[in-house]
């Protein structure tokens, strides 16, 4: 595979490359964590064809992925790729990997009877929690 390296355009800001390279790098991370089973930097790495040090870098924000690993990251994890994206119009409601995976496994389901044992089931275990809690 040809490497791409990621540049820059002349007119953003360096403070908002920043921002973005740290938005996605923590995205990386979490969607490789909230994976089921919870999937190593050696495991994804290996599946994109990189190495564990390279991906290491992704994750700590010295590199920034391509648009292709990007997709390959989404596919891996089973996350959507909207979730690495930077929605502006979503602030403290953002999803994490897990909530996504979650959503997109719930709108796969086509029976709206077994969507709503679905939504059913998350509120017994809500409950249940809130009363562990007490």
């Amino acid at each position: 595979m040809p490497k791409i390296k990621f540049q820059l355009t002349a007119n953003w800001e360096r403070e908002e490359d920043e921002r973005y390279i740290q938005y996605i790098k923590a995205r990386i991370r979490d969607a490789r964590e909230n994976h089921t089973p919870k999937m190593t930097q050696a495991e994804l790495a290996e599946k994109l064809g990189r190495t564990q040090a390279y991906f290491s870098k992704l994750e700590k924000g010295e590199l920034v992925p391509s648009i292709v690993e990007m997709l390959g990251i989404a596919q891996h994890t089973q996350t959507p790729i909207q979730f690495f994206l930077p929605i502006q119009d979503i602030k403290e409601d953002q999803l994490n990997g897990m909530e996504w995976r979650l959503l997109s496994s719930f709108r796969s389901i086509e029976d709206n009877q077994r969507k709503e044992i679905v939504i059913d089931t998350a509120k017994k275990f809500a409950e249940t929690k809130k009363v562990r809690q007490k």
